[in-house]
């Protein structure tokens, strides 16, 4: 794996039951961070922190399996002195942070992932293992996951240990 510190592929590859090794001399990092918040509002609102506290300048991206309008973030499009965007065209700039579906973010990467309203693979239709791949892998350096369920958000804190 190219893009991703050793703490996040270490994480993604039991996430995923698979085994990509990283790339020769790949930054240690920081392992990923994993929070529950009981509603789409809170996970909103968590969201903007993280982002706030992993990359205060903006440049992040917040991946979610749903649409836009369809997820927690629909209703908090700002944050801390930042703007939530859907165009790429915005992607890495200063004072915007990027909103987009795990699958239109294939390909893409960021330095900062809060990946929002995930579930364990397998109980999400708009989430399979191979999405979840995908989101845990877009990461160069700080990947967050915040969840509205208690069991996902403890299958995910085991499996980062």
């Amino acid at each position: 794996n190219c893009r991703n510190t050793e703490s996040v592929t270490a994480a993604t590859n039991r996430y995923c039951s698979m085994h990509a090794p990283s790339m020769p001399d790949s930054p240690m990092g920081e392992p990923p961070l994993i929070e529950h918040r009981g509603s789409p509002k809170l996970t909103a609102m968590r969201a903007w922190e993280m982002v706030h506290e992993l990359q205060p300048q903006g440049g992040a991206v917040i991946l979610g399996p749903y649409k836009f309008e369809n997820s927690c973030m629909a209703r908090a499009r700002r944050g801390h002195g930042l703007e939530l965007t859907q165009h790429i065209s915005k992607l890495g700039a200063a004072g915007y942070v990027l909103y987009s579906t795990v699958r239109s973010f294939k390909g893409l990467e960021a330095g900062v992932v809060v990946l929002v309203e995930v579930d364990k693979p397998g109980t999400q239709v708009n989430l399979s293992l191979e999405d979840l791949y995908v989101a845990c892998t877009r990461s160069r350096s700080r990947l967050a996951v915040i969840t509205t369920s208690e069991s996902a958000c403890k299958w995910f804190t085991d499996l980062t240990k």
